[in-house]
């Protein structure tokens, strides 16, 4: 009898970032093709400081989860298996820092977004 252990992966159908991106151009699109202008109202300059406030964080967020995923020795590819489990860093305070990132990032292109902003903030 021989005992078959099933591939160590993760069994993950998409690949995360691209579900981030499609909400995205899912966003950017519905912008195009019903505005709903509520960033509009803001002037130029404050639009420009959340927005990049938002990608900053969004950008901060994301790069301090992988500085940790490579210290401890584990993949940051979700589509490989995990080495270990991280609760140090900022793995201590989010329970998952990437995909928080991910959307605050995004998110400074409501405000980038000219003239009417993004439909999704």
């Amino acid at each position: 009898m021989s005992s078959e252990q099933p591939p160590d992966r993760p069994g993950v159908i998409i690949f995360p970032p691209l579900i981030g991106l499609a909400v995205l151009v899912v966003g950017l699109l519905l912008d195009y093709l019903l505005p709903l202008g509520g960033v509009s109202s803001l002037a130029f300059l404050p639009r420009v400081v959340i927005g990049a406030s938002l990608l900053a964080f969004g950008i901060s967020l994301a790069s301090r989860a992988r500085a940790t995923f490579v210290a401890s020795g584990t993949n940051v590819n979700p589509m490989q298996p995990a080495l270990a489990v991280v609760t140090s860093g900022i793995f201590a305070h989010v329970r998952n820092p990437m995909y928080g990132g991910a959307p605050s990032a995004s998110s400074a292109s409501c405000s980038f977004s000219v003239p009417t902003g993004c439909c999704c903030c």
